[in-house]
């Protein structure tokens, strides 16, 4: 393996830690790239810290990491990513029941001359990122970098975060406030064959969950799902292990 390699190796480990709230009671529309900068930029916390700090982005590892062709266009891309992830406001309800109205980033300063990228998120999520001492998910960042799907890496989390637990029984109508996708998918065979098997099928050939689903239904009315959650056995490959 060369430096480079090992090197995008090693941040593909690096461990993802949020709080349960931030995963379950947040709703928002991002494209799969957008989340995996989040997610990437949150993998590089360091769990014991006061406050959140920079975070130095090389567009070109970056794209190495999330397994991007780089073709010249991917700093227009990324820099886009994340005007997006710093323009868009979304509401995030907290334990008490208060609402929270906050952006993903803070600031963000590109430098030019190395094709880095610095940037701070938002200073908001410290409760939900920093010193977590319970109702925490945490994952290797790795797991998410295979997934193309924005619903399958949203759901991915959802479905973690209930992993101690071996199952996540949620309504039609909450699962897709989760995926934001409330006003769309209206008859469920749309949103079986669309969202949740396609999702569900690349969970489990691509990361460590092994998920599977049943219906529950009132009447002939499917209302809830009920997804059993359980760690696969056997070693997920990818293209970090060529």
């Amino acid at each position: 393996m060369k430096d480079d390699k090992i090197r995008i190796y090693e941040e593909s480990q690096q461990i993802v830690r949020k709080s349960n709230d931030l995963i379950r009671k947040t709703r928002y529309n991002l494209t799969a790239t957008e989340m995996k900068i989040v997610i990437y930029l949150i993998s590089k916390l360091v769990a014991t810290d006061k406050e959140i700090r920079k975070v130095n982005i090389n567009i070109k590892d970056f794209c190495a990491l999330i397994n991007v062709q780089t073709n010249g266009r991917e700093y227009e891309a990324i820099k886009q990513s994340v005007r997006t992830l710093r323009d868009k406001s979304y509401w995030l309800t907290m334990p008490n029941g208060d609402e929270l109205l906050f952006s993903w980033i803070d600031f963000s300063y590109i430098q030019k001359r190395n094709g880095n990228i610095e940037i701070t998120l938002s200073k908001s999520l410290e409760p939900f990122l920093l010193q977590l001492r319970g109702n925490y998910t945490a994952y290797p960042f790795r797991e998410i970098l295979s997934l193309s799907g924005k619903h399958s890496i949203r759901l991915y989390e959802y479905l973690r975060s209930f992993l101690y637990k071996g199952y996540a029984r949620v309504s039609i109508q909450e699962l897709k406030k989760i995926l934001n996708i409330e006003n769309k998918y209206k008859d469920w065979r749309d949103l079986k064959k669309t969202v949740i098997d396609p999702s569900i099928h690349e969970i489990r050939m691509k990361t460590f969950l092994d998920v599977s689903y049943e219906v529950i239904k009132n009447g002939r009315k499917i209302e809830e799902l009920e997804f059993s959650i359980n760690e696969a056995m056997g070693y997920q490959t990818s293209w970090l292990d060529e």
